[in-house]
């Protein structure tokens, strides 16, 4: 069985893809390899973790995906969030790896084919996300996976969506009324709080930079912070210096809300004016500089502004409704076995 699931990877490489200050991996529940993987015992990682209609699934699997849900959540928690959740991830872990096993026997079952131009396509949309194809290379690198690897995964996935599609095909548009009373029941969700829209300068340091290795980071941000009080333009910089994938647009964060980013990157950003820049910033991921571009003040999104959407919303909402019922029908009709 192949040791990757399509949709984790691809969430774990837009996750790092969409910048880090905030959305870095948390801690896994072991040791981590530089792309979140859950390093395991060789002779452990071999053992069953479950068995889906013959076909073993190992715990060294499972830890995979457990990392690469762990670098994907950690956008939003700390590391106690984390640390509470092992169990949970754990189990999502085994399920998408379930999953996954009953998707690909469907797609082969049906006879889905994809080509090779459409996964061409999709692999250029990734590349794209990561600033070109070296980019991409470095955070596959990264993850421990080939680009052979990469193209048979989202093979799967297209074949994935295709019989997805299939299954949901008559779910239907929500109207007018139906997103008029979404936008009506939920004014929550429509209330947009003061946002600042940020680039940033990472100087990552590793968990085994040790003092050595952390001083020399801290130099590197202070020449870097030098250049730019003397009049250097911080995209550039950025894309020179930063650490974080966000470098290939210059460092760019967009828009984001109180609570979005680590406390300290958070409290830096909400306390400048746009066009101004912090000195160095330290949060667990390593050092910043952070300069604001915009800010915003809360408002109430217009419901013309909104309904577009919320019909994408709802659409999708049935798609995923008809997607868990298939599934569903699947897991019951699969023989699945855990260890005794």
């Amino acid at each position: 069985m192949r040791k990757f699931m399509l949709l984790s990877l691809l969430i774990a490489i837009v996750a790092v893809l969409a910048g880090c200050s905030g959305e870095e991996s948390g801690e896994a529940d072991t040791s981590t390899t530089e792309g979140g993987a859950v390093a395991m015992d060789s002779a452990e990682g071999g053992k069953m973790a479950v068995k889906v209609n013959g076909k073993t699934i190992t715990q060294a699997e499972v830890a995979e995906e457990e990392g690469r849900l762990t670098m994907a959540m950690g956008a939003r928690m700390d590391p106690q969030q984390m640390e509470s959740m092992k169990p949970m991830i754990r189990e999502q872990a085994t399920n998408n790896l379930i999953n996954r096993e009953l998707l690909a026997e469907a797609v082969k079952k049906e006879g889905i084919e994809v080509s090779s131009e459409e996964v061409d396509v999709r692999l250029a949309d990734l590349e794209t996300a990561a600033g070109g194809a070296e980019g991409l290379d470095s955070r596959l690198s990264m993850m421990g996976v080939t680009r052979d690897e990469m193209r048979k995964e989202i093979e799967l996935g297209v074949a994935i969506e295709r019989l997805m599609e299939a299954r949901a095909g008559g779910t239907g548009d929500p109207d007018e009324a139906d997103i008029r009373a979404f936008y009506d029941d939920n004014p929550d969700q429509f209330r947009q709080p003061e946002q600042v829209s940020a680039r940033h300068i990472l100087f990552m340091i590793q968990a085994d930079s040790g003092e050595e290795g952390k001083a020399a980071k801290r130099k590197e941000a202070e020449e870097v912070l030098a250049q730019l009080k003397a009049g250097g333009d911080f995209a550039a910089m950025a894309q020179a210096h930063s650490d974080c994938p966000s470098s290939s647009k210059g460092g760019d964060l967009g828009y984001f809300g109180r609570g979005q980013m680590v406390p300290p990157f958070e409290e830096a950003a909400f306390a400048l004016q746009p066009g101004q820049m912090s000195d160095i910033v330290e949060t667990r991921f390593g050092y910043h500089i952070i300069r604001v571009e915009d800010r915003t003040d809360p408002k109430t999104v217009p419901y013309e502004e909104a309904k577009t959407g919320i019909a994408q919303f709802l659409s999708g909402q049935g798609k995923q409704q008809a997607m868990s019922a298939f599934i569903e029908e699947l897991r019951a009709s699969a023989e699945i076995e855990y260890p005794g």
